[in-house]
């Protein structure tokens, strides 16, 4: 990275620069957050196992499903368990099994 436009400690503004590549990191970061494509769920494991074990102290689910939203989960619970969810948790909705959605 070009050392003119990295943040410094204590800096409390940004340099005209740096301002200048607001929009750019903002709009890279969400393809790369959003536009993920295929997940490699194996590769995924560990990592979801660790946050189990080592957050909530329990076992990561035999099953874990990937998909686009928490609406997309609480229509996929409906469909494997018939059950309705009333209440939408954006980072932590546990009865849909999400740790997080961003």
């Amino acid at each position: 990275m070009d050392e003119s436009i990295a943040l410094v400690p204590g800096q409390e503004t940004l340099t005209p620069a740096q301002d200048a590549l607001v929009d750019e990191i903002a709009e890279r970061a969400i393809r790369e957050v959003l536009g993920h494509g295929e997940i490699d769920v194996a590769a995924v494991n560990p990592f979801l196992s660790y946050v189990y074990e080592t957050l909530f102290e329990t076992k990561m689910p035999k099953r874990v499903e990937v998909v686009a939203s928490p609406h997309a989960a609480f229509a996929l619970e409906k469909e494997l368990t018939g059950e309705t969810l009333n209440e939408l948790d954006w980072l932590g909705a546990s009865d849909a099994g999400w740790v997080t959605f961003y």
